[in-house]
């Protein structure tokens, strides 16, 4: 990666020049806008100072990056899934399903039920 493109960025009113990978500067863009729309948005609701603004403009952005990371972490979902197979293989004559690998041949969807 090529840190070599820069750009500046107006955030609450300064300005920040960085030096930045160019197939990232939408990125950065986009992200200085978010956090200047939320500055606004609480200057608007609140009468402190800018300081507290930003932190609580930190604040929101990184509750909003738990809850993403929270959404997106299945392994509690694994887990449970890997005792409930172990319960299976304990029943006696019982196993847990063998995983089926997905074919889009239709060759073998015709062979398992009629014609396309």
């Amino acid at each position: 990666m090529g840190y070599d493109f820069r750009i500046t960025l107006r955030i609450a009113g300064r300005e920040y020049p960085l030096t930045i990978d160019r197939r990232e500067e939408e990125k950065y863009r986009r992200a200085a806008r978010e956090v200047n729309e939320l500055v606004t948005l609480y200057s608007r609701r609140y009468s402190a100072d800018l300081e507290n603004y930003l932190a609580m403009v930190a604040l929101q952005m990184a509750l909003t990056n738990i809850d993403s990371e929270l959404k997106h972490d299945l392994s509690p979902v694994i887990g449970e899934l890997e005792k409930f197979e172990e319960e299976l293989r304990k029943i006696p004559g019982g196993e847990a399903p063998q995983k089926k690998e997905r074919t889009d041949s239709p060759e073998e969807d015709a062979g398992a039920g009629g014609e396309r």
